[in-house]
């Protein structure tokens, strides 16, 4: 049974504005280098389409590439000559291709969380293989596969230290109401991607045994898509990076994704 790890609250739902002030002092490359670098990459790279479709293919690349940065500018990092390194433009263009072929919101902002990620990582390459692995996943995700990873993530890896059954039903029906789209059906393609590996203990069950309480409680309140879902299964580090990215864009939850995937 997994402990938490480290899991914070922001303040309120929906409180993720972030001022963003100028920052010039970049390292190696300014953001218009990094910009013009990667939409190069891709346009250089990805098979030619017909016009019309080129056109939509370029359009999304530059809204994925604009994402990208300004998320880089929220977190403060102006060291973009990361940009250059072959590793990193590899995984770049794999998470560009997949933003570009689908055009999915959904896969707009967990690809650039994740390829954010990646940047910070370090010269882990453990990690580093992980959090590749996720980009080339999300990507082939649907929304609604999206909530069942996340969902498997709350329920099965991470103690929130609920004192009482109210608490945890309080918790539940937050959960049913942001992640509404589980659904146990999408297990055996998540399974097929490396998101899941074994972790056997029915959902309410799973939930007694964490929180020390009555099943038959739990059972009470869970949400029956959420106390359905599959007993043979809990997530892989390739879909605990996916779920914890997903679960952050759509809560106020924040994890350590460091203390997370220590491999």
């Amino acid at each position: 049974m997994d402990e938490m790890v480290h899991v914070d609250q922001k303040a309120a739902m929906g409180s993720t504005t972030t001022q963003i002030g100028v920052q010039n002092n970049y390292v190696g490359m300014s953001s218009s280098d990094a910009c013009a670098l990667a939409t190069n990459l891709f346009l250089e790279n990805f098979p030619k389409l017909q016009e019309e479709a080129m056109k939509i293919a370029r359009q999304r690349v530059d809204e994925f590439v604009d994402t990208l940065l300004h998320k880089l500018d929220e977190r403060k990092i102006t060291d973009y000559s990361v940009f250059a390194d072959p590793d990193v433009q590899y995984v770049l263009y794999e998470a560009q291709k997949k933003y570009a072929r689908m055009g999915a919101k959904e896969q707009l902002s967990i690809l650039t969380d994740i390829l954010l990620e990646r940047l910070v990582c370090g010269d882990d390459m453990s990690r580093k293989n992980i959090i590749d692995q996720a980009i080339k996943t999300a990507g082939l995700l649907s929304r609604d596969q999206l909530d069942t990873l996340a969902v498997l993530m709350l329920v099965k890896h991470v103690n929130l230290h609920f004192n009482d059954i109210e608490q945890l039903q309080n918790a539940l029906l937050e959960w049913h109401s942001i992640f509404p789209n589980v659904n146990p059906n999408h297990i055996s393609y998540l399974n097929s991607q490396g998101c899941l590996e074994l972790h056997v203990m029915g959902i309410c069950r799973c939930l007694a045994t964490m929180y020390k309480f009555n099943e038959e409680d739990v059972k009470r309140v869970c949400p029956s898509n959420i106390a359905n879902l599959h007993s043979d299964y809990g997530l892989s580090l390739i879909g605990k990076v996916i779920a914890m990215i997903h679960i952050q864009n759509k809560s106020t939850y924040i994890f350590d994704l460091d203390k997370w995937i220590q491999c």
